[in-house]
């Protein structure tokens, strides 16, 4: 047996939860958050501002589901060559307060 809701997913007190796409669709065409309400409000849906406003942005924010790819450096395939640490900074001494070997 497979159910089949016949109101739109998310919270049942969200007034625009069925027009997601529309929304969506508009936003991406160029129209303001003005012209999308007063098209609700057309329709029969009256919506204040920042109601439009606040699904146009959670609309606007990618899904948790989307993975997000981070660009990797590129593999580097030559192997540095090893360094000897100690006699790096017997000879290269960055704080003026430390004396080098041999001196007093």
């Amino acid at each position: 047996m497979e159910l089949r809701p016949t109101v739109p997913p998310g919270n049942a007190q969200r007034k625009l939860r069925g027009f997601e796409g529309e929304i969506a669709r508009l936003r991406s065409e160029g129209y303001t958050i003005a012209a999308i309400r007063q098209a609700l409000e057309d329709a029969g849906i009256k919506v204040g501002w920042a109601t439009v406003q606040r699904e146009a942005t959670r609309l606007a924010k990618p899904s948790i589901a989307v993975p997000v790819l981070t660009p990797q450096p590129p593999a580097n395939n030559s192997a540095s060559a090893p360094v000897d640490v100690d006699s790096f900074f017997a000879t290269h001494t960055a704080n003026p307060l430390f004396r080098k070997k041999g001196q007093k």
